[in-house]
């Protein structure tokens, strides 16, 4: 029955399982730490660029960002994998 309402509104098919409350608020010190270290990971290069310019600036005015599942679907699964282990962000496929 869900398949059947997903198909009449048109919604996407989500692929992954968040184990953490969504919308997903880093703080100022958490984003300046998470893009340098993604982007020593060389994952930050790989996500979405309104997502990279959503975290640089958030992160160059020091505040918090939100994400929502929209946003983190739109990472492909290899790139949200290292960010998960790097930021300790449980889920599951």
């Amino acid at each position: 029955m869900f398949e059947f309402l997903r198909k009449l509104f048109r919604l996407p098919k989500r692929g992954r399982t968040y184990l953490f409350p969504l919308p997903y608020v880093m703080n100022a010190s958490t984003l300046f730490y998470g893009v340098t270290m993604l982007q020593n990971a060389g994952a930050f290069q790989k996500l979405p660029k309104d997502i990279q310019e959503k975290m640089v600036k958030a992160r160059d005015a020091w505040h918090a960002l939100r994400i929502k599942a929209e946003d983190l679907d739109r990472i492909d699964d290899q790139t949200w994998g290292v960010i998960a282990a790097k930021l300790g962000l449980e889920w599951k496929k």
